[in-house]
């Protein structure tokens, strides 16, 4: 009877050899297919990313100046009494032929818009760090007066302040 249960027994394994590492071999080989599948969507996500770059497309523009005059205007420092003296003119698209009419038919408003601005400014804005912006703030104040384009860029030619 001991003989029958040895036979069995090997029977047995026979018939199951490695039931266990075939469960393992194909849990590794899912593994393996889902890293293929993740490494491939990645790659292909980032060649279409790069296939389509966002880039900005820089327009030259050729610019004509509006001359806006000279300011001599007193700061508005709290402390200390400062004066400004500018002469400005601002560039704006030279094929904008109804901006150039509408600006020249306001120079007068434009000057005043520019000189109250000038005048709101403290000396510490006229440093060289902070002059982009107070040229910036000063186109965005003189657009809100025209209606026919845009201002492009501010100049000073003359920049004094004491």
């Amino acid at each position: 009877m001991a003989e029958k249960k040895e036979k069995k027994a090997k029977k047995e394994k026979s018939e199951n050899p490695g039931g266990k590492s075939n469960i393992v071999i194909i849990a590794l080989l899912v593994l393996i297919l889902i890293g293929i599948g993740s490494f491939a969507g990645f790659y292909f996500y980032q060649k279409s990313k790069s296939a389509t770059p966002e880039t900005k497309v820089v327009v030259k523009v050729e610019q004509t100046y509006l001359e806006l005059g000279e300011y001599t205007v007193n700061l508005s420092d709290d402390k200390e009494k400062h004066y400004l003296k500018a002469k400005l003119s601002v560039g704006y698209d030279k094929t904008n032929k109804k901006l150039g009419t509408e600006a020249t038919e306001d120079l007068i408003a434009l000057q005043s818009t520019a000189l109250e601005y000038l005048q709101s400014k403290k000396a510490e804005d006229f440093k060289s760090t902070n002059l982009e912006n107070v040229k910036k703030e000063l186109i965005d104040n003189l657009n809100k007066r025209v209606s026919q384009g845009q201002f492009i860029e501010a100049y000073f030619q003359e920049l004094i302040v004491q």
